[in-house]
């Protein structure tokens, strides 16, 4: 097995082995609601050391109310040699300061960090800050699911805007 592959399964074990308590903010961090997200079939595009997916998303704020968003998601510098069919995502949308829902508040540009491994079906995880101000948290309430082939690890992203 290639050294970077060997790290690459070490970094994605220590990420999903990590306990995904995403229900329950951290430092002061305000629960907004759940965010899950399914990506288009036939959207994916990967480069080895970028890829990109589109995505649907459905957000589901504490107080019932939904909005739905379509964007993109992938990783932006890293390793992608992921040939994935179907990709879901769900987050829980922590907020560092008490903010209130409002329409389009999910729009935006999230960074952070992915790792994932799929042979038939598979797991990974990505954790992304970004949103207003920086102020949002996506945190993944369960390991990412995906049908395909591969393995991913780097610097991941997600681009949201309003669904039309």
């Amino acid at each position: 097995m290639h050294r970077s592959t060997i790290i690459i399964l070490t970094i994605t074990a220590a990420l999903l082995s990590a306990p995904l308590h995403a229900d329950e903010p951290k430092n002061n961090g305000v629960k907004l609601g759940i965010m899950k997200c399914q990506s288009v079939p036939g959207t994916a595009e990967s480069k080895i050391v970028s890829s990109s997916v589109k995505v649907n998303c459905q957000m589901t704020y504490s107080n019932g109310k939904q909005e739905a968003y379509t964007g993109e998601t992938g990783v932006k510098a890293g390793i992608d040699l992921s040939r994935n069919r179907n990709k879901t995502l769900m987050f829980t949308v922590i907020a560092s300061s008490q903010l209130e829902p409002a329409a389009g508040m999910m729009a935006g540009e999230f960074q952070g960090a992915k790792a994932a491994v799929t042979a038939g079906i598979g797991a990974g995880a990505n954790v992304l800050v970004g949103g207003i101000g920086d102020k949002l948290t996506l945190s993944p309430m369960a390991p990412e699911g995906s049908t395909g082939l591969g393995i991913a690890a780097g610097m991941a992203y997600m681009k949201l805007q309003p669904a039309e």
